[in-house]
């Protein structure tokens, strides 16, 4: 049973207090409180093209499945999204939906949006606003999935080329069998050349460390949303898959479209030279790990 069908299934008959949650009456957006800042936000900060990354855990199902998802959606500054497309990957094959939907956004700048998808089902996300182009996210619905992500405004006049340049790019994927999950992370830089793809990739799967050369493809996006899709093929002649959604000409988001693998990362458009001196100073970094799902309690 895919996501959205499960996220039907369990709304049902708790529809009225996700739609309270999004679209209730007053300036409170939904699940944060009133606040009691000096605020200016309205609906009108969430205005155009956003696309979006999540991580989070599937709590229905044995052993809390991790999952994925990605997309893009655009609102219309007076608290309707007026389209949008999911991608989710859990394991199997990803799966697309296309949806609508609302949202309300308070004078402190948290909020809340609910997702109507077309193929069944309704999601509710808790908002927290930085700006009008950066939007944190939580999932906070009774479907049973738990997420966490980011949603950044996209330039759409990126959407009528191709990426090109050298780029920089992260991403973890975990692959999904019926007995295990393996961990895989990635690092490394690609040139895009009229879609086409070379560079150089490190990786590190279960602490087995190695590097390989890259080539690929970067296929036309969509001028409507800037979501578009491509391939890797490493020096041992294994391909993988993803979609890519522009952000803009310098950012782009990854989502790993491969069977029974999950992933997400990003790509940055690099720029300067480089030596041992462009590293100097103090630096904040973060990281993480994904423990397995199959060793965690219900």
């Amino acid at each position: 049973m895919n996501k959205h069908m499960r996220r039907f299934l369990l709304l049902v008959g708790v529809g009225s207090l996700a739609f309270s949650l999004a679209c209730g009456g007053g300036s409170n957006g939904g699940g944060f409180g009133s606040g009691g800042g000096n605020g200016s936000f309205s609906n009108a900060s969430l205005s155009g093209q956003y696309a979006y990354q999540l991580s989070g855990f599937d709590l229905q199902t044995q052993g809390s499945v991790p999952f994925r998802e990605a997309g893009v959606f655009t609102v219309d500054g007076n608290g309707h999204i007026t389209s949008g497309t999911d991608d989710f990957a859990e394991g199997g094959s990803p799966s697309s939906n296309n949806f609508t939907g609302t949202y309300s956004v308070s004078s402190d700048g948290t909020a809340a949006a609910t997702l109507n998808f077309s193929g069944g089902g309704t999601a509710t996300f808790d908002l927290a606003l930085a700006n009008s182009s950066k939007v944190e996210m939580v999932e906070a619905d009774n479907t049973g999935l738990v997420a966490s992500g980011i949603a950044l405004k996209q330039d759409a006049t990126a959407f009528s080329t191709l990426p090109s340049g050298t780029y920089v790019f992260r991403k973890h994927e975990i692959v999904v069998s019926s007995t295990s999950f393996t961990s895989n992370s990635e690092v490394g830089q690609f040139t895009i050349t009229n879609g086409t793809v070379a560079g150089n990739v490190d990786s590190n799967s279960i602490s087995a460390l190695g590097q390989s050369t890259i080539t690929g493809t970067f296929n036309f996006p969509s001028t409507a949303n800037g979501r578009g899709s491509g391939t890797f093929t490493d020096n041992n002649n294994v391909t993988t898959t993803f979609l890519y959604f522009i952000v803009d000409a310098s950012h782009l988001i990854l989502f790993s479209t491969d069977t029974g693998a999950i992933g997400i990362g990003q790509a940055e458009k690099q720029s300067g030279t480089f030596s041992n001196t462009s590293l100097n100073g103090a630096y904040a970094f973060a990281g993480g790990c994904v423990p397995n799902p199959l060793l965690a309690s219900r």
